[in-house]
């Protein structure tokens, strides 16, 4: 087992032990994302090899509360200056009715990002720093307390030779941004103009497009959280994780 320094720090490099890859960069081999029919959105987006930088950044040290004794519920704050997703994509569709087939390397930079997570209720808000890949300078006071999401969680006690383990049955996020810039290599095969002209149009408009777009996205990154937290939950009894 890892020694109690290990444990608090595998999130930088990950853990062989408990089976958590590496988290920055994360890697992701795949996601495939369909958003739902809209005016600005009707597209199929497809990414692979996926590397996804400031996971790790997150500061979830503030406004920390737990329950485990009648609802199995905590709540707490995190903050997150920036997401970035490097990869593949292939994207088809309608897009702010361009027509879109394109395909290549791409980049998604989420900046600022207020993110709220849900475990069965469970939510966690992220605010950010001063960052430099979306040029937005940020001051803590801007943010209003309704910019901080309460997060609420349950979940389920299991019993294995006579130890308390912990496991999360849901988990889903609501991931708000003050910005996203987005750039898609040949986004419009074959014309450069009409690709250079097509960013402009989605990155001038990125917060419409990604109210679209975002439930893909959570659902992943949802998807992530869950797989992690309950391998190390298996991992380690609930009386050596949350101490009295």
């Amino acid at each position: 087992p890892p020694s109690e320094k290990k444990f608090a720090n595998f999130h930088v490099s990950g853990s062989r032990y408990f089976g958590i890859p590496t988290l920055d960069p994360f890697f992701i081999k795949e996601m495939v994302l369909k958003s739902e029919a809209s005016q600005t959105v009707a597209v199929e987006q497809t990414y692979q090899n996926i590397r996804m930088h400031g996971m790790t950044n997150s500061n979830t040290e503030q406004n920390f509360k737990i329950d485990l004794v009648e609802n199995c519920a905590w709540t707490m704050d995190v903050k997150t200056p920036v997401l970035i997703l490097e990869g593949d994509y292939k994207i088809s569709g309608t897009l702010l009715m361009f027509p879109l087939n394109g395909f290549g390397k791409c980049n998604i930079t989420m900046c600022k990002s207020p993110v709220e997570f849900d475990i069965n209720g469970f939510k966690m808000a992220a605010s950010a720093q001063e960052d430099t890949y979306c040029s937005v300078v940020v001051n803590e006071s801007i943010f209003p307390d309704n910019m901080v999401n309460t997060h609420k969680s349950t979940c389920e006690k299991y019993a294995v030779k006579g130890k308390t383990y912990l496991k999360l049955t849901n988990y889903t996020m609501d991931i708000k941004l003050d910005k996203i810039t987005m750039d898609f290599e040949n986004i419009f095969p074959g014309n450069a103009q009409i690709s250079a002209e097509i960013l402009k149009t989605l990155n001038d408009n990125s917060d419409a497009v990604f109210k679209d777009i975002k439930s893909g996205f959570e659902q992943v990154f949802s998807s992530i959280h869950l797989t992690m937290a309950n391998k190390v939950f298996s991992k380690v009894p609930l009386n050596e994780i949350f101490l009295d």
